[in-house]
């Protein structure tokens, strides 16, 4: 089941093209996005080793109290500046308001959502959306969080967090700023 996804750019699409896709201000190795997700997904207290440019983060997830993928989602969702460590995504073309820049139409032909409450993991849900104000998942390409290449984390609402980056292979197509139709990237 193929999943459409938007993100909201100032950039243009050969710009994005010769960065390879969309990355974060502070990139994750998939080492580091694994632990992140991890340490929430588990409710551990174990400290994450995380680039020291996301110390706005590293302040909230290296406290040693318990917290839950939920925290982390509300987290990375305020910190919108050049310390975050995630690439907003955002399931409708509004793109979380953010849509007064071109659009960039992504899709993935198959995902896994790893739900935190119930530890259930879905190939190709029907919707990557979580109703749920107390849920959140974790949505992968693979089944399992430890072979997969794509992560990303959400909870209530529309948007989806990428903390691994996005490679310009799923990057479609884009709607210019000012225009009403799509053009390859």
């Amino acid at each position: 089941m193929p999943y459409t996804l938007y993100r909201g750019d100032e950039r243009s699409p050969e710009a994005i093209r010769d960065a390879g896709g969309f990355g974060a201000w502070v990139s994750l190795s998939l080492t580091q996005a694994r632990a992140l997700v991890g340490r929430f997904n588990n409710a551990s207290t174990d400290d994450v080793d995380l680039p020291r440019q996301g110390h706005r983060l590293i302040a909230q997830v290296n406290t040693g109290k318990k917290a839950k993928l939920l925290d982390l989602t509300r987290y990375v969702k305020v910190i919108r500046d050049r310390t975050s460590v995630q690439v907003s995504t955002d399931l409708t073309p509004e793109c979380g308001g953010y849509a007064s820049g071109n659009i960039f139409k992504m899709r993935f032909d198959s995902l896994y959502s790893h739900d935190s409450q119930t530890g259930l993991v879905i190939h190709n849900p029907d919707s990557l959306e979580v109703t749920s104000h107390f849920g959140a998942k974790v949505i992968t390409d693979t089944g399992d969080l430890a072979t997969a290449r794509l992560i990303a984390i959400t909870s209530k609402g529309s948007e989806v967090y990428f903390l691994t980056p996005i490679p310009v292979a799923n990057i479609s197509y884009c709607k210019l700023k000012g225009s009403d139709s799509w053009q390859a990237v």
